[in-house]
């Protein structure tokens, strides 16, 4: 039974993540920061985390436990948030881990700017091949409002949100991709996130993401810039940047799924909003060359490199 009232509701849905659970438990374990819960809010999973779940119960009361129907993830996060005990609700997912420091890290940030709504570290990404470094790791540290995410989403989920925090806008319930992207831009229309100049987690890249579906993440992103554009007013150029970072994303995802002439066609939309930049103009070299003549050239250079 979770009846203590902590700082932190560490909130994580999950769908068929037995394999990975162990070891995100673990690392949120780990933390030098005790004074948190844990609330796995699984999502009608059909694998052996009930019982998995159990075991974790056993082993620590912080960890708490919540099965319910298959809803996606929208709904999982939001019953989550409302499960939650802990003054400050930590999003993170079921695939990914936390450094030992991370909540230590909010805790301090919250000690020293309590009107704070809104959180976030930085992260990298664990591949097979190392550590990678995403853009949001090129950003100061310091307040941000919408704009931070006119041309997507550089946080991912990982956000810390202050539970009594007038007006927080939850997860749409009727998006299963680019959900996180709608929470931030839209919150941050009436609120500030603070982002925290550390590193405190790792996104593990591997195949069975959700980004790796790409005619479905294309449907996902187009659906999800219609409806932030619906629920909130931008001005004309914010509207461009919007879409036309929107087309850009649908031109690279088409690419990586060998449909070329899409690529090009998003491609082509996408200058249209954005205008002839050096990013453009480099898509639209790779994409008119194609994904196979790419991979030879790159396989090329690092034989080259090698000798």
């Amino acid at each position: 039974m979770c009846s203590h009232q902590p700082l932190f509701s560490v909130v994580i849905p999950t769908y068929n993540r037995a394999d990975f659970l162990p070891q995100v438990l673990s690392s949120i374990l780990a933390q030098t920061f005790t004074d948190f819960e844990v609330w796995v809010i699984d999502d009608g999973s059909t694998d052996h985390t009930p019982s998995l779940m159990q075991q974790w119960q056993a082993r620590d009361r912080r960890i708490c436990y919540h099965r319910k129907a298959n809803e996606e993830r929208s709904i999982a996060r939001n019953t989550g948030f409302h499960l939650a005990r802990g003054r400050y609700v930590v999003f993170h997912d079921s695939d990914d881990f936390m450094t030992p420091e991370h909540l230590q890290t909010l805790a301090q940030a919250i000690a020293s700017h309590p009107q704070a709504c809104f959180l976030t570290t930085k992260f990298v990404l664990q591949t097979p091949q190392g550590i990678l470094y995403d853009e949001i790791n090129q950003l100061k540290g310091g307040w941000y409002d919408y704009k931070l995410f006119l041309r997507g989403n550089p946080i991912g989920i990982f956000v810390c949100v202050r539970k009594d925090c007038a007006d927080v806008q939850l997860f749409p319930p009727q998006f299963h991709f680019c959900e996180d992207w709608i929470f931030h831009i839209l919150n941050y229309r009436r609120h500030r996130l603070l982002l925290i100049d550390k590193i405190t987690n790792i996104v593990q890249v591997h195949t069975h993401r959700s980004m790796t579906n790409h005619r479905r993440v294309i449907a996902g992103r187009i659906a999800a810039t219609e409806f932030i554009l619906s629920q909130a007013k931008f001005n004309p150029r914010e509207e461009a940047i919007i879409w036309g970072n929107t087309y850009r994303f649908c031109a690279i995802h088409s690419y990586l799924d060998f449909r070329y002439r899409e690529s090009l066609r998003y491609a082509w939309l996408a200058i249209g909003k954005l205008g002839i930049t050096l990013p453009n103009v480099r898509l639209l070299a790779k994409l008119l060359l194609g994904r196979k003549i790419v991979l030879l050239i790159k396989s090329a250079l690092q034989k080259l490199k090698v000798r």
